[in-house]
Parts: C-alpha cells; sequence; structure tokens
C-alpha cells in the first residue's frame, strides 16, 4: 500500500431472529453507511461549499455561517456515531445558533441537507467545562 492510498473499512453487527430479520438489519446498516460513516484518517466530506461551523469544539453552542442565500433553507442534523439522531432544526438564515447546552459531551456527525440531500457534514466535539 502506498502512503497516499487509503482504504475504508465498515462492518456492522447484525442481529435477528430470522432471515427477513438479518435482511431488513443489512439494508438498515447499508443506509447508515451511506449517510453518515466517514473513513478514518481522512478528512470530512464538506461538499457545500461557504459552509462554516465554529466553534469546534463546541461548549453551550455552534454558530453555522452560510455565504450564499442558496444555503438560507437546510435542514441540520447532528448524530451519534451509532446514527442515532441527537438533534434536529430548520436552518432558515446565512447565521444559525445551534444550542448544544444540552447534548452530552462527546464526538457527532453534523449534516446540513437541502432538498433532502446531504450537501455538507462534519465531525464536531462538543466538549462541556
Amino acid at each position: 500500500m502506498q502512503p497516499d492510498s487509503s482504504v475504508t473499512v465498515a462492518f456492522a453487527l447484525l442481529a435477528g431472529n430470522s432471515k427477513p430479520e438479518l435482511e431488513a438489519a443489512a439494508q438498515l446498516a447499508e443506509i447508515f453507511y451511506q449517510n453518515t460513516a466517514l473513513p478514518l484518517g481522512m478528512k470530512d466530506q464538506k461538499q457545500g461549499k461557504g459552509i462554516h461551523i465554529s466553534p469546534n469544539p463546541a461548549n453551550e453552542s455552534i454558530t453555522i455561517h452560510t455565504d450564499s442565500k442558496f444555503y438560507s433553507e437546510m435542514d441540520l442534523k447532528i448524530s451519534d456515531n451509532s446514527g442515532r439522531t441527537i438533534h434536529q432544526q430548520k436552518i432558515k438564515s446565512t447565521t444559525s445558533l445551534i444550542v448544544t447546552s444540552a447534548i452530552p459531551s462527546g464526538i457527532y456527525f453534523l449534516s446540513l441537507y437541502a432538498g433532502g440531500e446531504m450537501i455538507w457534514n462534519q465531525r464536531v466535539m462538543i466538549l462541556h467545562n
């Protein structure tokens, strides 16, 4: 393997009492992987241009800045590493405040959606003093 090459490793622990339950669990694992998984050792997959968050790590809040009115109506989702949604809200302006004081300290995935399609995601750390 070359020094600049990368490998994506994915696995899922599936459980079920029947073949249909196992197939359903496998489909959910695939959906989770496609929507939230980030390769280890690589930068976050930021697809939307002109989107910035600060601070990261966050304590009480995160501010999202967008450079364009194109991004003024988005859906925000914060998920934990198991794919469980921790927080959701609508983003309706070019600067939005996300209150994180009620979210436990940890590493999360912050994703932005426009028209039902993920346009941006980044790992964020919430660290309460």
